[in-house]
């Protein structure tokens, strides 16, 4: 059954179906997003409101309606999907959107905490770049200010040149996926593409260089 995620009485209902169906749930996949491509001043109030309301609210929503059932169970695992877009260097115009993912990802991480003794798992899932019809369905603010031109105009660009050939199987996203999550030792994180591996390495080692650097001016912060 489809239900809009914004909807909690929906997403309820859909929760309720399945358990009805199948006597529980396994495995949550926490997937429903949608995209925002656009200079941070530029993009509209309302589309960022909306972008929360699915990415974030949306999967609060999914998460809300299950956990009764997995704590009754005292078992179960949420994949809750996230984005190259929040744990490497993001492109610029895609602020709102990382935003989102920020939210979404702090939540999980959490969340991860607070269930961990109840048998359930979370693991949160960064996929690069795949074959999914994300890129064409990104609704796109185009830079109407010419000081965005350079920095914002040019990804946005390079997303419509994007070679689908060069982007990742979703198939193979999907059994890696499953293979982490009943490994017995599922990561609070799950990378996905060679994009994803290498562009959180270059995050991380940014900021332990700045860590380094500043270390020593910045520790004792005390009166």
């Amino acid at each position: 059954m489809q239900f809009d995620v914004t909807q909690s009485d929906e997403v309820q209902a859909g929760v309720d179906h399945a358990v009805s169906l199948f006597g529980g749930v396994d495995v949550v996949v926490n997937s429903a997003e949608r995209g925002s491509f656009g200079s941070s001043e530029e993009t509209p109030d309302a589309e960022v409101r909306e972008l929360f309301e699915v990415n974030f609210f949306g999967s609060l929503n999914v998460i809300r309606a299950v956990l009764p059932v997995l704590r009754h169970q005292r078992g179960g695992h949420v994949a809750q999907i996230s984005s190259l877009a929040r744990v490497a260097p993001p492109a610029p115009g895609l602020a709102s959107y990382s935003a989102s993912k920020f939210a979404v990802e702090g939540f999980a991480e959490v969340l991860a905490k607070e269930v961990a003794h109840l048998g359930i798992g979370v693991t949160i899932v960064e996929p690069g770049d795949f074959r999914t019809g994300f890129g064409g369905a990104l609704r796109v603010t185009p830079p109407a200010l010419p000081d965005y031109a350079a920095s914002v105009g040019r990804p946005a660009q390079a997303f419509a040149q994007m070679e689908p050939a060069a982007l990742g199987d979703p198939d193979r996203a999907a059994v890696a996926i499953v293979d982490a999550i009943t490994s017995g030792d599922a990561p609070l994180r799950l990378p996905l593409g060679k994009d994803a591996i290498d562009g959180i390495g270059s995050k991380l080692r940014g900021q332990l260089s700045d860590l380094q650097v500043w270390a020593a001016a910045c520790r004792h912060m005390s009166s």
